[in-house]
Formats: C-alpha cells, structure tokens, sequence
C-alpha cells in the first residue's frame, strides 16, 4: 500500500559536504541530494567535515553529524513514526510543535523520547550508546534493562550491562550543548 509506505518516510532537506545514500538491498553509496525521500531500510552516511539534514515523517529535524551512517528501519507498529537507526556517529533532533515521540535505535540499544530535543551518539567500535536530553524526557532501553532521563540529564547504554543515568554529567552535557550550537551554527 502506498500510502503506508509513505508513511515512514524520511527526507533529505539540506546537505552540506559529501552524503551518501545506499537503497535498501544495494551495497552501492550514490551522492544524496537535497528532497530525496528515503525509504525503509535505506540508509544514509556523511562524510568528514559534511552534515545532512533530514525531515522525518513525524516532522521533526534530525541534524546528522560529520562521518555518521544510519538507516531508515522497518516500523515495529502500523502508527510508529520518527524513527532513526544510527548505525555510528552522532546525531540532533529538534522537535518544533508539542513534544514528539521518536525512537532512536542503535546496536542493542534503543531510547523512546518523549520530548523535543537530543542528542544521540552510538560508537559502533564499543556498542556504546549515549543520549543527552536537552529538553523533553526519554526511556533509554537495552536487553539488561532501561532508565528515564529527563531535562539536561545524560545516559549510556552498552551491551550486557543496565543503561545508566550520568551523576557527573555536567562537563559533558556542555560538551554535547557545544556541540548542538556547532551542528545548528557552523558554516562551511
């Protein structure tokens, strides 16, 4: 049904630097361009000092970082929407209406946000997966167990152990927080 698969699409509003989209079934990389619509199981990557902007279906504008691959995954359930699977690298979204919901899936790991802004990253090299909440709350959820992050609060998921909430989270927040003001201000 076309209409349902255009409902878990994800577009690509703005590129800036090298990106990449491979369809799904393919191993070839073909240059991304901008108002492209991705499908699920597609999947897309920047290249170094290069960020994407994408539009997923729920609305929300997810900012992709430099040298950072995800896919567009199948949907879990007929009405799930704004869903990203960041495969490595880091990633921001930013939720302008009321407060969405967003799964962001990554290795064994996954976060249900309930909330309007984030920041993702997942090091594929140790399975680590950390979200900052800037604004909004999440569930941050692995095979061992889950923990709520709220506002200005930071977790970690990595394989075989519970996903923790950060004590001392305030230097890194700051960190993810530079960040944030690098991906939304930086010109090339």
């Amino acid at each position: 049904d076309a209409s349902k698969k255009l409902a878990h699409t994800v577009s690509i509003l703005a590129i800036e630097g090298k990106a990449f989209v491979s369809r799904a079934g393919s191993q070839a990389w073909d240059p991304a361009y901008t108002n492209q619509v991705l499908f699920p199981n597609d999947r897309g990557r920047t290249g170094e000092r290069s960020r994407l902007t994408l539009q997923l279906s729920d609305l929300s504008t997810a900012r992709i970082n430099e040298k950072t691959e995800f896919l567009i995954p199948q949907p879990q359930r007929p009405k799930e929407s704004g869903v990203l699977g960041l495969l490595r690298g880091v990633l921001y979204l930013f939720h302008r209406d009321k407060p969405g919901e967003n799964t962001i899936r990554a290795g064994t790991a996954s976060a249900a946000t309930r909330g309007t802004e984030f920041v993702a990253a997942y090091d594929d090299a140790a399975g680590r997966f950390t979200l900052t909440m800037l604004d909004g709350e999440a569930e941050l959820t692995n095979e061992v167990g889950s923990v709520v992050l709220k506002s200005g609060e930071q977790g970690e998921a990595s394989p075989g152990k519970p996903p923790t909430r950060s004590e001392e989270h305030t230097s890194e927040l700051q960190s993810h927080s530079d960040l944030v003001c690098r991906l939304l201000l930086e010109k090339k």
